[in-house]
């Protein structure tokens, strides 16, 4: 009786079909008035040896139409479900027809499916064995009264009521649980079982698991509690994958129990960590002192009890035995392992046969002696004077760095250094197309006098052209009242144009120029100088990047006035070299993103000149403390996970310098700041509609704008991180229409605002040099790519290469040359500049940069150097 009831729990009370897998169902007596008024069946009368308990999914669905039918007053036809009769048990009972098997049934369903089986006492006994034979893994037992009972690993466990093929189905399919079988240490440790809190033992230790069809003779550890059956895709049980943390924290807590821990600051320990720290450290002090003595000792005892006196006859074989195995050595350092490290040996062994003055060292020596000397020349003295290395002179050093005077402008012998180190002439279409970056860097004012060139260097010096306009206003003027007396100004800055290649990797100055207050028309002739010198060497100039300073966007505007649009930023110009081409002017992606950052702070928080709103919804500043403040857990009781792990004190309490850093912007302005504020406003915080969205459009612009890493979109799953390969890319159509849509939007809202002064309105948005800089960026972005990719040979465009990186990362080498002075003088930034193009990619910036630096280049190169010609000094 109790399979007849069993059987019943699996039938539809209606139609009387049998429940599928996972099937929806519904108790009779929460519809049992629905069941009265349409089918007439009182549930009263029902017996529960006779009569199903539930529902199935079809019959609930009828049922609940024609009940919906019925209460809007609609007539309701009676579904049509076919009613089961339903009798009482008997011996012929169709409930219960094929619970109650046959053995020899149940033996040839066995064989058909793989599984070894036999009759026992009336009993059918079916097992699974592993691939090799060597454990039973899986066990069925078939009763005579059509009951059975299931074993994993010898354990009973618990499947679904299921027919003799589908059970025995079921069985060979499911995947047994390994438990954690990657803590081999903890597994030898705890054999007779791991204990919890109250020394209950909640884990046991076996010595063999079965994975993959066989069977494993490694130690695991099993939850007391495990299933047997795995049900997730790490092969455990959910109870042993639960318990995989626990054990992560006590492989954790065994390494880090009586240690404490190197990186943590004294500012967080506690009073006690503190001195126990102390003890240790002096501790430690004390043993490698005494380590020391003892085995300084014990290396004087040796040398005075075993060491031999050598003859010099025995001095030369010793020598040619060295000599002999340099060869074995420079097998170990072969090119393919470590090419660097071959070619060091082969110049000591080199240096140490030669004379100084004979010795010719390889260019890529050179070069790494100029990057080690340009961090610090007394350091490279030291190293140079120490005897274990033999490193060149300062004085060859010098006559590759000077192998050319630094003059302010445009130096041809350094152009045809270009030509020839980069191979510029080989160098397809598509690679010549450059973008020109300009920027100023803050040096020391001061001046210099050149013995070589006999000049006083630290005046300004903005080049030819407008000193010879000047020159000519001078002269002009000169006996008459209109003539003003100028004294020379000492320059406080050096302004660098560099060209970066869009589509390949090479990137160098062209030219350098000593600035103060620099204007657009000062700026006009130097850009087209360094335009022309490049037009010579064979390059296009594509795109102009500069920052948002109102000089450079003046100098835009002059220059694009012949395609200018009334009421629009001007955004490209005719090249004036190649009058078929367009230049395009490109704002700095991650200036804006700090600029659109400074004023969102600026909104409710720091000097309150912002009043963003969007919608009808304010975006504030402190609605990301708030946010900080309620991620940290201040109002509860334990602070648990954190949603912003990377947002700091410092990200939203910004002093002068940590403004400059486009990372804190950058996490700020992230999807992750944006996801936390949705999980914010799902526990009923309000208006931060307009917040979410600002971020989010923010931080996918600056992802398409910023992308510097082909492969980068796989590892951090982010496919607007993909290089543009195509120039119907749906990401140039978004940032034309959505993001500048968005911006435009924002824009007209707050200048139809009625009652507030015009200073008010423009204080409901982003900045005007915001919103321009956006502007020109985006459509030269997308104009520049779409033209680039339509070059042959163009794979693919990185955004990256559009930004200032390469010039912030130059002015980080010229603050890290020369020792701890950060500002160079005009004169010095010259000389240093000459060395860093020298030295290369060996040379490399400071690590506190605000800039991603580039890695150091482990290629060797063979190309000679450019010298310095030696003068005659006999006429």
């Amino acid at each position: 009786m109790d399979i007849h009831q069993k059987c019943l729990s699996t039938l539809c009370r209606l139609c009387g079909s049998m429940f599928k897998e996972r099937e929806k169902t519904k108790l009779k007596n929460v519809v049992s008035r629905d069941l009265q008024q349409c089918f007439k069946i009182d549930l009263t009368e029902d017996q529960l040896d006779i009569h199903p308990p539930a529902l199935c999914h079809s019959c609930t669905l009828k049922l609940s139409r024609w009940r919906k039918q019925r209460n809007s007053n609609k007539p309701a036809a009676v579904p049509t479900i076919s009613l089961h009769c339903f009798v009482p048990h008997g011996d012929d009972c169709s409930v219960c027809q094929g619970r109650n098997w046959d053995p020899s049934i149940v033996l040839d369903l066995c064989k058909q499916e793989g599984a070894v089986s036999w009759e026992f006492e009336g009993n059918v006994i079916c097992v699974f064995h592993d691939n090799f034979g060597e454990m039973v893994v899986k066990r069925i037992v078939f009763q005579p009264d059509g009951q059975y009972t299931v074993y994993l690993l010898g354990m009973q466990v618990d499947v679904p009521d299921l027919l003799p093929q589908q059970l025995i189905q079921f069985v060979q399919n499911v995947q047994v649980c390994t438990g954690n079988s990657t803590f081999p240490d903890i597994a030898r440790q705890n054999r007779d079982g791991l204990r919890g809190a109250d020394g209950e033992v909640v884990a046991t230790v076996e010595n063999h698991f079965f994975m993959n069809g066989s069977v494993s003779h490694r130690m695991t550890i099993r939850h007391s509690k495990c299933s047997r059956m795995a049900d997730t895709s790490s092969g455990m049980c959910n109870v042993c994958s639960i318990y995989k943390g626990t054990l992560h924290s006590k492989v954790r807590h065994s390494q880090t129990k009586d240690e404490l821990s190197k990186f943590k600051r004294n500012t967080y320990m506690t009073p006690e960590e503190l001195r126990r720290k102390v003890s240790e450290s002096a501790y430690n002090n004390k043993l490698l002192s005494q380590r020391n003595n003892k085995m300084k000792k014990t290396i004087r005892q040796l040398f005075q009890e075993e060491s031999i006196q050598l003859t010099p006859e025995d001095a030369d074989r010793v020598s040619s035995l060295v000599t002999e195995s340099s060869g074995d050595l420079s097998g170990i350092l072969s090119s393919d392992a470590n090419p660097n490290c071959k070619l060091l040996w082969q110049e000591q062994c080199k240096a140490a046969k030669t004379s100084p003055k004979q010795m010719r060292w390889h260019p890529a020596i050179i070069r790494w002696a100029i990057a080690i000397r340009a961090k610090s020349s007394s350091a490279y003295n030291v190293l140079r004077n120490s005897g274990f290395i033999r490193l060149p002179h300062q004085n060859t050093l010098n006559s590759y760095t000077h192998f050319t005077d630094p003059i302010i402008g445009v130096n041809p012998e350094l152009l045809s250094f270009y030509i020839k180190d980069l191979k510029l002439d080989d160098c397809p279409e598509h690679e010549r197309q450059v973008n020109l970056i300009f920027d100023e860097m803050k040096v020391s004012s001061g001046l210099a006098f050149s013995m070589r060139t006999g000049r006083m260097v630290g005046y300004v010096d903005v080049g030819d052209v407008v000193g010879q306009m000047e020159e000519f206003e001078r002269r002009c003027t000169e006996g008459t009242e209109l003539l003003i007396a100028k004294d020379k100004e000492i320059a406080s800055h050096a302004l660098l144009f560099l060209a970066r290649s869009i589509t390949s990797s090479y990137k160098f100055p062209v030219a350098y120029y000593a600035t103060k207050n620099v204007c657009a028309s000062e700026l006009y002739p130097m850009a087209m100088e360094c335009s022309q010198a490049l037009h010579m060497m064979g390059l296009t100039v594509r795109t102009l990047t500069s920052d948002g300073a109102s000089s450079n966007r003046r100098f835009y505007t002059i220059l694009g006035a012949q395609s200018s649009q009334p009421g629009e930023p001007i955004y490209k110009s005719r090249n004036c070299f190649q009058p078929t081409e367009e230049t395009f002017f490109i704002c700095d992606v991650p200036h804006l993103l700090k600029t659109t950052r400074n004023n969102f702070e600026n909104s409710g928080w720091n000097r309150s000149t912002k009043n963003l709103v969007f919608r009808g919804h304010s975006i504030r500043w402190p609605q990301l403390m708030q946010l900080y403040e309620w991620d940290q857990g201040l109002d509860r009781s334990a602070p648990g996970l954190r949603l912003l792990p990377r947002l700091t004190y410092e990200h939203l309490h910004l002093s002068p310098s940590l403004r400059m850093k486009v990372k804190l912007a950058a996490q700020v302005l992230s999807s992750s700041v944006a996801n936390a504020l949705e999980s914010r406003q799902t526990k009923g915080v309000k208006g931060l509609e307009s917040t979410i969205h600002f971020i989010r459009m923010v931080n996918r612009a600056f992802d398409i704008l910023n992308i510097s890493n082909k492969d980068a979109w796989q590892r951090k799953r982010n496919n607007d991180l993909k290089p543009f390969y195509s120039s119907d890319d749906p990401r140039l159509q978004w940032l034309l229409d959505d993001f500048l849509g968005f911006l435009k939007e924002w824009r007209e809202e707050g200048g139809q605002k009625e009652g507030l002064t015009k200073k008010e309105k423009l204080k409901l948005c982003l900045s005007r040099e915001t919103l321009d800089g956006f502007y020109i960026t985006v459509h030269s972005f997308v104009e520049a790519t779409r033209t680039l990719l339509q070059m042959d040979g163009a794979q693919y465009i990185l955004s990256d290469k559009f930004n200032q990186d390469p010039v912030e990362e130059f002015f980080s080498k010229q603050r890290g040359t020369g020792g701890s002075q950060d500002n160079p003088t005009v004169d010095q930034f010259g000389h240093f500049m000459l060395a860093n193009i020298v030295a290369g990619s060996r040379s490399v910036g400071s690590s506190r940069a605000n800039v991603r630096l580039e890695e150091v280049c482990r290629d060797i190169r063979d190309e000679p150097l450019p010298k310095r010609k030696r003068t005659n000094t006999n006429s």
